[in-house]
């Protein structure tokens, strides 16, 4: 019977603690940390999270990659562009693709870029379009 009444108490409580456990936001989809943030999906939109889950760049982008150096490709309205951790464009978004650097390292010296259906390249210190 003593031990029955600690398996039912054992119960109770973890139950108890259960239910006062925040829940966690469920996004459509989430990338992996890069930089102390995490590009999320939420309503058909990107955004990014810091790890502790606070939202830190609300959802407003068609794509998002990982953050590098401090920067991020994002896509809006069709377009590519690059922002930093503010959410401030270091490139407004010009360019329907993004294309010969590595997302994962970004170990470019330059990436090929389209405008206008115009093929270019953009040196890594975006100083030359």
């Amino acid at each position: 019977m003593k031990k029955f009444i600690h398996v039912l108490l054992i119960a109770i409580i973890s139950l108890v603690l259960i239910s006062c456990i925040k829940p966690i936001k469920e996004y459509e989809n989430a990338k992996e940390f890069s930089e102390g943030l995490a590009a999320v999906k939420l309503k058909g939109k990107w955004g990014y999270i810091n790890t502790k889950g606070n939202l830190i760049i609300r959802p407003t982008y068609d794509e998002a990659e990982n953050f590098y150096k401090g920067m991020a490709w994002i896509k809006k309205n069709k377009l590519w562009g690059l922002i930093d951790y503010n959410n401030k464009y270091l490139i407004e978004p010009t360019f329907e693709k993004i294309e010969d650097y590595n997302k994962d390292g970004w170990n470019w010296n330059y990436a090929t870029i389209v405008i206008d259906s115009k093929y270019g390249y953009i040196d890594k210190k975006m100083a030359n379009i």
